[in-house]
């Protein structure tokens, strides 16, 4: 898959971590035209908008968590490339990402 843009400030520490295990191979042969998308899944998988990657194969967004209590704490990100014809030649998935309290505190979870 791509790379994140490190310089994004809007980018969590999640989405680096899931975006960094991405494949060098896939960003290379992706074509100009492939798109990434990325869905959430707290109760239900949520889509979120699709990116498209620049010119050097980086994209950076912003996602958004939901859920309470336990949902709050164990969030599924999987982030799809996508390329002209449709077709997702590369996938990656991140288990367990905690939404932070709205005050910034790390919210109390169960295992």
């Amino acid at each position: 898959m791509a790379r994140p843009d490190t310089n994004s400030a809007s980018e969590s520490s999640s989405s680096q971590e899931l975006l960094t295990k991405a494949s060098e191979k896939d960003l290379e042969t992706a074509p100009r035209d492939s798109r990434v998308r990325i869905e959430v899944f707290t109760n239900r998988w949520y889509s979120q908008p699709e990116i498209a990657l620049r010119p050097d194969g980086s994209f950076s967004e912003a996602i958004y968590l939901g859920g309470q209590g336990n949902e709050q704490c164990h969030h599924m990100i999987r982030a799809r490339l996508y390329d002209e014809q449709g077709d997702a030649p590369a996938t990656d998935l991140v288990y367990n990402v905690v939404r932070a309290n709205p005050d910034g505190r790390a919210p109390r979870c169960s295992n």
